[in-house]
């Protein structure tokens, strides 16, 4: 009987610093995805707010223009995104407003 104690303890003492060993790298990781996610969503909203900026700067033309002021509002934050991250938000707001702006046309 006694040999089956010391089995037991030998079982916990291998086993239950690999499964706490588990279950931190787990929880690790699923603290380092909420914290990019944070990140991803406040450039998110930067770049959003920077391109309606543009837009009221610039009007309905300028692309070129609006991307470069896009583009050195982030460098200015101290950050960086690719053309498609960019384009991405554009498309993003126009959809977007798209869906929400009302129907110009009047009904009689």
């Amino acid at each position: 009987m006694e040999y089956a104690g010391e089995l037991g303890q030998l079982v916990l003492d291998a086993v239950l610093p690999v499964l706490v060993s588990v279950l931190v790298l787990y929880l690790v990781g699923i603290a380092k995805e909420y914290v990019g996610q944070i990140k991803d969503e406040k450039l998110r909203l930067l770049i959003e707010e920077l391109i309606r900026a543009a837009e009221q700067i610039y009007g309905a033309a300028q692309g070129a223009a609006k991307y470069e002021y896009v583009v050195e509002g982030l460098r200015v934050k101290g950050k960086r995104a690719g053309r498609a991250a960019i384009e991405a938000a554009v498309y993003s707001l126009s959809e977007w407003e798209t869906i929400i702006q009302p129907n110009n046309e009047t009904e009689e």
